[in-house]
């Protein structure tokens, strides 16, 4: 990579840090108001991902396997929660941000439900202080889209042994007809978008090109028609298990609507 990509990198980690610095501080405040506790309903979808999950984030989980003693890297650690969830399955956690108050928020989420990873620390995905074939999955939860996925692609690689796995969820980028229908339910709703870097952006199927071209086995699925449940107070409620359903079986009946969906889900082998 020349040297001009490579300082645009550094350009980008730098803001990066310096937004989610400031980000996961007012968040630790948040979290502390409620112990640093993740809800038990999370934790065991995560050691326990039913076959048909209908629920994006679980079915990343069902795409790890069997996480009992498996070396893990989380990239984006944020607040911890995954890092928990993980733990809580059994894996050894690495866990890496590039925001030393995500690492620290982390630390306290772990520590609160009495666990612990084999690191959490403030590291660069672009550029992993591993060693070579080391790592049985590498898990991202919504930052892949922060990075420069050619760079990254080849240390996911690296890291990874022979049979490793990239489990990773993302935003889709939404046609002019969900933006229109997602600006009114937001309206409805009395929300807001989420507070976002200025150099992230929702991917299109195009952007995951570098992860294809250097796994050998490839695997996506696309959530997300009309269920943005991850918006819903209860994540796991009757409400969004409804709309979950809804959008299950409107898939299934309609595939050429994945077109239409907003999150995908992928699995990548070494």
């Amino acid at each position: 990579m020349d040297d001009h990509i490579n300082m645009d990198i550094k350009d980008v980690v730098k803001r990066e840090k310096d937004f989610h610095e400031d980000y996961y501080k007012r968040a630790f405040l948040s979290h502390c108001n409620f112990n640093f506790q993740v809800p038990p309903v999370w934790i065991d979808k995560a050691k326990n991902p039913t076959q048909k999950p209908l629920d994006y984030w679980e079915y990343a989980f069902y795409l790890l396997g069997n996480l009992e003693g498996k070396n893990i890297v989380e990239i984006g650690c944020g607040d911890g929660w995954i890092t928990t969830c993980l733990a809580s399955a059994g894996a050894n956690v690495f866990a890496l941000d590039v925001s030393l108050n995500a690492c620290i928020l982390t630390r306290e989420k772990l520590k609160a439900h009495g666990l612990s990873a084999s690191v959490v620390s403030v590291m660069d995905a672009h550029s992993m202080a591993f060693a070579n074939n080391k790592f049985d999955a590498v898990f991202i939860a919504g930052v892949l889209h922060h990075l420069n996925i050619s760079q990254v692609s080849n240390e996911f690689y690296r890291i990874l042994k022979n049979g490793g796995l990239v489990v990773c969820y993302e935003p889709l980028k939404y046609g002019p007809v969900m933006w229109t229908i997602r600006q009114i339910w937001l309206r409805l709703n009395g929300m807001k978008e989420y507070n976002s870097t200025e150099d992230e952006d929702p991917l299109e199927e195009k952007d995951f090109e570098p992860l294809n071209d250097i796994f050998r086995k490839a695997h996506r699925r696309r959530f997300n028609f009309i269920a943005k449940t991850n918006r819903l107070r209860n994540r796991f409620g009757h409400l969004a298990s409804f709309l979950r359903w809804i959008d299950y079986l409107i898939l299934s009946l309609f595939p050429f609507l994945r077109r239409y969906c907003t999150c995908i889900v992928c699995r990548y082998e070494k």
